[in-house]
């Protein structure tokens, strides 16, 4: 056949019928391959040049399928899952062809099928690594509308595994990184959760997988876009014993303690600055404690070095100017010390702050 008889032949194709030659290929590629009739007709050559039978249908839909019949393939790939995907006839890796050829093509139209089939059907059950390949998927295709609902439904479906909460939150502030703070509190149960669980297997290996996979998404919200969530997420939690390795997680970047204290008000300075120092406690857990404390002073010295005293109201300025003074640290190390940087950064901004006189009569500057 010429190439304008196989795109006439795929145009001719209604929606069902594209399901139906899909699945016979899958059946014909991993259940028949020695089959004398072949699915694939007239495009086997090109389909099985390729690597993957991923790939293969992708140069088909490209190459031979109208652009006014593209819509319905599309939307095929998603039947086919949902009619087919606990079929005995065909290994689990057909259906991962599948969702990885909804990535290749951008078929956004089938994300609802992963629902029915690998979050809640026979399919993940069987397989778990397919939930895996959907979220990679699914981040594929972020940003967008379709995969953030997706994903939502997923996680809160039967075969979802907390293991990839951190995952779905990817894919989720990708999506909408506006609504982050919404996204972590909606999933904080689950995660203090799946702390709480790791932490009573008492795995180190465990415990630091997880802290890595915090460390990982906590970063990369941080890398996506305006941080105003960070305020949002601060106000709106209500800062509860199970909230703290949160804080503490967010904490574990520097630059997060400096951006609440210089852009929200009414903050509770207390607590973001003991929350400053706190995450260097959990790290260096094994230190003697006199060296915790140590480590924790400088990372709080470190923070105050960072800020922006024109960013700070006269309220915050006073309990920075107050804490420097409290927690007082003299390293014997040689050359100038962080104290010296901060009191040199009160000393050129002391016209900022009402209370500078008093600041230096504590010995603050």
């Amino acid at each position: 056949m010429t190439k304008n008889e196989i795109r006439k032949m795929f145009s001719d194709l209604d929606r069902e019928q594209y399901a139906d030659w899909l699945w016979r290929s899958l059946l014909q590629f991993y259940a028949s391959p020695s089959s004398d009739k072949d699915a694939f007709a007239p495009v086997s050559s090109l389909v099985r040049q390729q690597e993957t039978l991923s790939e293969g249908l992708a140069q088909v839909y490209e190459l031979y399928v109208p652009e006014h019949q593209k819509l319905l393939f599309r939307q095929a790939l998603g039947d086919v899952l949902r009619n087919h995907s606990n079929s005995v006839d065909v290994p689990s890796v057909a259906f991962q062809d599948l969702i990885y050829l909804i990535a290749r093509i951008g078929a956004t139209e089938s994300l609802g099928a992963l629902v029915p089939t690998v979050g809640s059907g026979l399919l993940g059950k069987v397989d778990p690594t397919i939930l895996y390949d959907s979220f990679s998927i699914l981040k594929y295709l972020a940003p967008s509308s379709s995969a953030f609902d997706t994903v939502l439904a997923l996680v809160d479906s039967a075969n979802f595994d907390d293991g990839y909460l951190f995952d779905a939150m990817t894919v989720l502030i990708e999506c909408e990184p506006s609504r982050t703070s919404e996204i972590v509190l909606r999933l904080e149960p689950r995660i203090t959760r799946l702390r709480s669980n790791i932490w009573a297997l008492g795995s180190q290996e465990e415990m630091d997988a997880f802290r890595e996979a915090a460390d990982d998404w906590c970063a990369h919200a941080l890398q996506l876009g305006p941080r105003i969530w960070l305020s949002e997420l601060w106000e709106q939690a209500d800062h509860s014993p199970e909230q703290i390795w949160l804080f503490e997680l967010l904490f574990g970047n520097s630059t997060v303690p400096v951006y609440l204290i210089e852009n929200t008000k009414d903050v509770k300075m207390e607590s973001i600055i003991e929350y400053a120092g706190k995450r260097t406690r959990v790290r260096f857990a094994d230190k003697d404690r006199w060296t915790r404390r140590r480590i924790s002073r400088w990372s709080q010295y470190s923070m105050f070095t960072k800020l922006d005293f024109t960013s700070l109201d006269e309220t915050n300025a006073s309990t920075v100017l107050r804490h420097a003074q409290e927690i007082q640290l003299r390293p014997r190390n040689p050359g100038r010390s962080l104290p010296t940087a901060l009191s040199k950064l009160i000393r050129d901004n002391v016209e900022l702050f009402a209370d500078g006189r008093r600041a230096e009569q504590q010995g603050c500057i």
